[in-house]
């Protein structure tokens, strides 16, 4: 969610624009050539990567692994997951799921023949890792297509529903769960709510409106999960990006926190001795889908790739940002935006899910349920990063990129970091355990024109 900047104290004031966005909203939300051997497929996994050397002055680096910090998806399984997603064999894998009973790995897949034998005959797994290919319904580009073209038909329809809020596939793209604002009774439906389309099995249910949702650091370098501002409103920086093109500098956070082309956006506040540093210029939503947008046009002076690790007054203790990763469902992550600060052990229930924030447009997400019930973000994370840490061999912690900040569902006024409050239906803060963020990877697979920045510490 973003938060508004025209009515903050400090940092802290929300802004409500529809569904909970960490800025505003309504939800629902859910290529490797076979040829090629696994360490040359490895190598084109990480060709959109581009390391910084050196480290932020005044930063300190996080030793020690946080509460719940730890993912449980070993790094090579992680890694052969992001392979597959960069093949050719990416729209026949609907969802991949970690289970944790068994530590296996479920992949759901239209084409189980294709990907099964790509996995063996590349050897992309460890021997050891339990794999379940499970049968898919459909492809994932004839599941999206069919989710975004039933939404838009349902926004037309006489049934009486409520705003879309989201619709939720199952696993394996046979059902599809549609969250609406309002279920009417049979006797106020002007015609009978449908129970499929293009074959796939469609249920409603009534859910809460999805709302989109501060670390304040004035000196150069920027940090992912650091507060910046622009067009009235405040968000939470996200991954550090570079164009390949002419090696301009830019931050991928959340599409929904720009409101128009062409506005600069700034990180640190004005009035504490240092002038605010550019982000960069709003450029409209990034290739994928989801709810990012790159803000384009930073120095390479004024980048660096730290994620901040700690609690939302901490602007000093970070880890530097090692890679990216793909969504598995019941992977365990970490947000760590502006307001709310570092919460880890989230874990994830959809990887793909259509959600529609009340004001803006509809994005596939991602969406987490914090494990203890803390709740993990609010207005004003909007943007920030989620991630995974990784521990090397020698201790180092470092954090893989997995998605943006984007809503929550079920929101409150009990908050982490910044305290929540409901002054009215425009002024407020509300945070939830129940968050939804964009999937990095979708961007990074669907264009060649950006990589992301990270550190060669």
């Amino acid at each position: 969610m973003r938060n508004s900047t025209a009515k903050k104290q400090g940092k802290r004031r929300g802004r409500r624009l529809g569904a909970l966005c960490l800025s505003a909203g309504v939800a629902a939300g859910v290529m490797l050539p076979v040829s090629m051997a696994s360490a040359d497929e490895a190598a084109e996994s990480t060709a959109n990567v581009a390391e910084m050397p050196g480290a932020p002055e005044g930063l300190t680096t996080l030793t020690e692994m946080p509460a719940g910090g730890g993912s449980p998806i070993p790094e090579e399984t992680r890694e052969a997951i992001s392979v597959l997603s960069h093949s050719s064999l990416d729209n026949e894998i609907l969802e991949f799921k970690w289970n944790h009973d068994d530590a296996g790995l479920s992949i759901f897949t239209h084409d189980i023949e294709a990907v099964a034998a790509a996995a063996d005959a590349t050897g992309l797994f460890p021997a050891d890792q339990k794999i379940d290919y499970i049968p898919a319904a459909v492809t994932k580009s004839q599941l999206e297509s069919t989710v975004e073209n039933f939404v838009a038909t349902l926004a037309t329809s006489p049934q009486g529903l409520g705003d879309v809020v989201s619709v939720t596939p199952s696993s394996d793209g046979s059902r599809l769960t549609v969250g609406v604002t309002e279920l009417p009774t049979q006797a106020r439906r002007a015609a009978p709510l449908p129970s499929e389309v293009d074959g796939l099995e469609v249920t409603f249910e009534q859910v809460d409106e999805s709302v989109p949702t501060t670390r304040v650091r004035n000196s150069s370098p920027m940090i992912t999960g650091g507060y910046f501002a622009g067009q009235g409103s405040a968000c939470s920086t996200g991954w550090p990006v570079r164009r390949a093109q002419d090696t301009t500098y830019g931050n991928l956070s959340a599409d929904h926190c720009g409101k128009a082309l062409n506005s600069m956006w700034t990180w640190g506040t004005s009035g504490q001795g240092t002038a605010p540093i550019n982000v960069g210029l709003t450029t409209g939503q990034a290739a994928g889908g989801s709810d990012l947008e790159v803000f384009l046009g930073s120095t390479a002076s004024a980048v660096y790739p730290y994620v901040y690790t700690t609690n939302n007054n901490d602007s000093t203790t970070g880890i530097p940002i090692r890679g990216y990763a793909n969504t598995v469902v019941g992977d365990r992550l970490c947000y760590s935006g502006a307001f709310s600060g570092l919460v880890c052990g989230n874990e994830v229930t959809s990887a793909s899910s259509y959600i529609c924030y009340a004001g803006f447009q509809c994005y596939w997400i991602a969406t987490t349920t914090q494990i203890q019930g803390q709740p993990a973000v609010g207005n004003g994370d909007s943007g920030g990063p989620v991630f995974g840490i990784v521990q090397r061999a020698d201790g180092t912690l470092g954090a893989y990129g997995v998605g943006i900040n984007s809503g929550i569902t079920g929101g409150s006024t009990s908050c982490t970091g910044d305290p929540g409050y409901q002054r009215s239906d425009t002024d407020f803060r509300l945070c939830s355990k129940f968050v939804m963020f964009a999937p990095v990877a979708r961007f990074m697979n669907a264009q060649s024109n950006f990589v992301m920045l990270i550190s060669s510490n």
